[in-house]
């Protein structure tokens, strides 16, 4: 089975993870409930909880770069695939 988020997604956990990387120590885990909520199921984002599927798509805007990708998370194996239009 596999589900996908979209491109505001990936937009949060940016914003979360400057924000944890400039105080680790002081980071509010309350500000990830949101994220938690979509990896759950309980915000209608991907329809499922990740916990009941193989494969999650997450479409990636690289914006220094004007270019999209395409990340394939392998939930059961944990792998990461990068699909990139423009490597060969």
């Amino acid at each position: 089975m596999v589900i996908t988020v979209d491109t505001f997604f990936t937009s949060k956990i940016r914003s979360l993870w400057r924000i944890h990387q400039s105080s680790p120590a002081n980071f509010d885990w309350g500000s990830c409930e949101s994220i938690l909520k979509i990896m759950t199921g309980v915000k209608v984002q991907s329809g499922s909880s990740w916990f009941d599927v193989n494969t999650l798509l997450i479409p990636v805007h690289l914006a220094d770069l004007k270019h999209w990708v395409l990340v394939k998370l392998e939930l059961t194996s944990w792998t990461i695939e990068v699909y990139d239009s423009l490597q060969h």
